[in-house]
């Protein structure tokens, strides 16, 4: 028999869990209610966010993907279209607004507009000698080890590399007789494996000097048949001479405080402009190399003399150790200045403290005609006398070779890039506001979203995501842009050179710096130092240069 006690036990132990049931029934369907609720929010709040996504932004022309780019190496693979902003928000266009390519196996790459390098290393660059044929580009990416860059360059000496536009330029020596339509190249290259003649300066024997000033690149040239002359390079394909001098030669060129200086066989001249010039010195002659520090300007001689100038106007001598032929080059190293000097015996690195120079190497070589910093080493190019190669030093006292029995000509150090991020070139340097239609254009090339090893005729999509509130989707082939160049006339193609013409075909001018309408021409009559080879016809084999004899010959 159960006691009262342990009925009013049972009661409430059944009253709780009632109670209990209750309430978690309660607060199921309470929860349950606006789960459904938050997902109906949800869900109105991404239809509406995707009817904004589509009626605001939209593209309204075919994006157009430049596949030849992919076969010159000077002109990056871009990505282009035209969008329209039809609502009434502006749209932020910036290095966050992402980019995705996807083929039908699923994404190739989703990158940013950062517009930077993703991936680099640093290379040292040399220029060698070949006095019957092709000069030899190497490089290294330790200071001793070198692979070849590009063994065929189209001459026997390069001088002065200079560093400008993402590109390497280098100035040569023309070994023909300089003319109207023939003189001194200058060469670059884009990949830095294969450098290509960017133009023939005409009546020039030689590009002795390669200088970048307000933004734009500067060459001075030597003439036997003239004189020396300083050009600017415009754009990408032209350049414009901005001085003629009553010398031979313009041997140097150099940046000090707000002017360009040239120095010249007769004098030393500098401008603010690059246009007009104005001579500084007429009393110091034979100019051959200029270099900036801080504050000193330094100007060596051929005739074995070095002088400065802290406001490019008034020079003071400074003392060497020897007689010297010539000053070829400086360099500033760990705080001390370095100089290259020539007799007719040796070429020496000399050390500046004060206004004295002191012997720190004798290299028994010729002349010592370069030097570039890297890795925490100054590096100098020796030619001559058995004696040439690379030679190094990680204090400026004690000197290797780092590269032997080759004539150096020019060394010159490059950080680069191994792979970029996506950067917009065109079309991103504003918010799209309401109503604007604005062309866009996308650097692909050498980035993970390089389309060079996907093939031509495929359909790609890519999305656009401009932060949270907006983004367009779309579709290319990269077959679009050879049909539309194909239209294009001759003359707006270049480097191509793959446009229409009346009659005969779109080829290089033979100054290379546009795309002309000339008839063919047999391979033997093309003159290899200013056209290419390969525009020449043969009845068997391909019109090719010769690298021993240097003419254009069906091979």
């Amino acid at each position: 028999m159960h006691s009262k006690k342990g009925v009013n036990t049972i009661i409430a132990t059944l009253l709780l869990i009632m109670i209990t049931f209750v309430i978690a029934s309660t607060m199921y369907f309470w929860v349950t209610k606006m789960q459904a609720e938050s997902r109906e929010t949800t869900t109105q709040y991404q239809e509406k966010t995707l009817g904004n996504v589509i009626t605001e932004v939209k593209i309204v022309s075919d994006p157009v993907y430049n596949t030849l780019a992919e076969d010159n190496v000077c002109l990056p693979a871009t990505l282009t279209f035209t969008i329209q902003n039809t609502g009434a928000k502006k749209i932020k266009i910036n290095n966050a607004t992402e980019i995705l390519v996807s083929d039908g196996n699923g994404p190739i790459c989703l990158n940013t507009f950062a517009g930077t390098c993703a991936d680099s290393e640093d290379r040292l660059y040399i220029g060698l000698q070949h006095n019957t044929s092709n000069a030899n580009i190497s490089y290294s990416i330790d200071g001793s080890t070198w692979l070849v860059g590009d063994n065929v360059v189209g001459t026997t000496h390069l001088w002065n590399g200079a560093v400008y536009d993402e590109k390497i330029y280098y100035g040569s020596t023309y070994n023909g007789v300089a003319s109207e339509t023939k003189g001194g190249q200058t060469f670059k290259s884009c990949d830095f494996n294969n450098w290509v003649v960017d133009t023939a300066i005409i009546w020039s024997n030689v590009v002795h000097d390669l200088e970048v000033f307000n933004e734009k690149l500067y060459a001075a040239t030597g003439s036997e048949e003239q004189v020396g002359k300083v050009y600017v390079k415009h754009n990408n394909v032209t350049w414009e001479e901005v001085w003629l001098t009553d010398d031979k030669n313009v041997y140097a060129l150099e940046t000090f405080g707000s002017y360009l200086y040239a120095g010249t066989s007769d004098n030393i001249t500098r401008s603010s402009d690059g246009t007009t010039w104005t001579d500084v010195n007429d009393t110091l002659g034979n100019v051959t190399a200029l270099y900036a520090t801080s504050s000193y300007l330094y100007a060596g001689f051929n005739g074995g003399e070095i002088w400065r100038s802290s406001d490019g106007l008034t020079f003071e001598n400074t003392t060497l150790p020897y007689t010297y032929n010539a000053i070829t080059a400086f360099e500033e190293f760990s705080n001390s200045l370095y100089a290259a000097a020539s007799n007719n015996t040796n070429a020496s690195v000399l050390k500046l403290s004060g206004t004295t120079w002191s012997v720190v190497n004798n290299t028994k070589a010729d002349y010592i005609y370069d030097f570039a910093i890297f890795n925490n080493k100054i590096y100098a190019a020796v030619s001559g006398n058995n004696n040439e190669g690379v030679i190094s030093s990680s204090d400026g006292t004690t000197w290797t070779y780092a590269y032997a029995n080759q004539n150096i000509t020019t060394i010159t150090n490059y950080t680069y890039c191994n792979k970029e991020k996506v950067s917009c070139i065109r079309g991103c340097d504003s918010d799209l506001v309401p109503g604007e239609t604005r062309a866009m254009e996308l650097q692909l090339s050498n980035t993970d979203c390089d389309m060079s090893g996907f093939g031509t005729s495929t359909d790609y999509k890519f999305r656009l995501n401009f932060g949270s509130s907006a983004s367009i989707s779309g579709r290319f082939g990269k077959e679009l842009i050879s049909s539309l160049n194909t239209n294009s006339r001759c003359t707006y193609t270049y480097p191509f050179c793959n446009g229409a013409c009346t009659t005969g075909n779109c080829r290089v001018a033979p100054l290379g710096q546009m795309c002309v309408c000339q008839q063919a021409e047999l391979c033997g009559s093309i003159d290899s130092q200013q056209s290419q080879c390969g525009i020449g016809t043969c009845e068997s084999g391909d019109c090719t240069l010769n690298v021993e004899t240097l003419m254009c010959e069906c091979l």
